[in-house]
């Protein structure tokens, strides 16, 4: 495999590492990982003959940030559900939901930024904490291990200015995070990526070529400078400074002969 840079060789000799406890019987778990970490171990996974033993595992369908699970050897060939079973004690260790909730009293609302500075300042690291979300009461869900909330139950007092409780929570049935996205639509002249990019962004053709040459752009997590680089959907493709989108189809053409394509852009 080539690793696009030292973070993901890191990344894969940590799961190479796992992969040698699985290997040993053990359930073996990564840190929560971001969806770029996610995309190229387990495409490491797959390479390594992992199919039937590494998933994602986030705590609930659709998170953002996941572990990447080796389940033992023994395990290959179960489904997804039979798995989920086998290891329900391992992975309920691995990742547990808690319940942040507020006084009823804040000045305003509380955001993720919040939540996120409040639980770095207790010494805890990113790689630690899974995705923070909204429980529908004015608190949130956050997905963590075991260990980890156990520690926050006992230290999280304070998030902005408001005081908070803490506590283990179980999901209310079928609970998922449904991501937020903008649909955007529109037409290109080809597929190439300087002009995916000028349309998504409003840039003309040649600042959006620059864009590409100077790496403000990743197409599949991995930085591309080449602006004649052909997109072939689903792809995800970020632009430094105009946000983040997947691209969801490329095609037909119009009467004209540009290529109609949808796309989303997360919020």
């Amino acid at each position: 495999m080539m690793y696009p840079d030292e973070e993901i060789r890191l990344l894969c000799a940590r799961l190479s590492d796992l992969q040698a406890r699985a290997e040993r019987g053990d359930c073996a778990c990564s840190p929560f990982l971001t969806p770029r970490e996610q995309y190229f171990g387990m495409q490491f996974c797959r390479e390594q003959g992992l199919d039937e033993q590494a998933f994602l595992f986030g705590g609930c369908p659709g998170t953002e940030r996941n572990r990447i699970v080796i389940a033992p050897a023994y395990l290959a060939g179960f489904d997804r559900g039979q798995m989920l079973c086998a290891l329900a004690e391992p992975l309920a260790e691995a990742v547990c939901a808690l319940r942040i909730s507020g006084s009823g009293f804040a000045r305003r609302e509380l955001t993720h930024r919040d939540y996120l500075g409040a639980l770095l300042a207790c010494g805890i690291v990113r790689e630690s904490l899974g995705d923070i979300v909204p429980d529908g009461a004015g608190g949130v869900y956050l997905f963590c291990d075991r260990t980890v909330g156990r520690y926050l139950c006992e230290t999280l007092s304070c998030v902005g200015s408001d005081h908070v409780t803490v506590a283990f929570a179980g999901l209310p049935a079928d609970f998922c995070v449904e991501p937020s996205f903008v649909p955007v639509g529109g037409t290109v002249a080809s597929a190439r990526l300087d002009c995916m990019v000028a349309e998504l962004t409003g840039l003309s053709r040649e600042k959006a070529q620059n864009a590409v040459r100077t790496g403000l752009c990743e197409l599949e997590y991995a930085c591309v400078d080449k602006p004649d680089r052909e997109i072939v959907p689903p792809a995800h493709l970020s632009v430094r400074g105009y946000g983040k989108f997947i691209i969801r189809s490329i095609g037909p053409a119009t009467k004209k002969g540009r290529l109609r394509f949808q796309a989303d852009r997360y919020r």
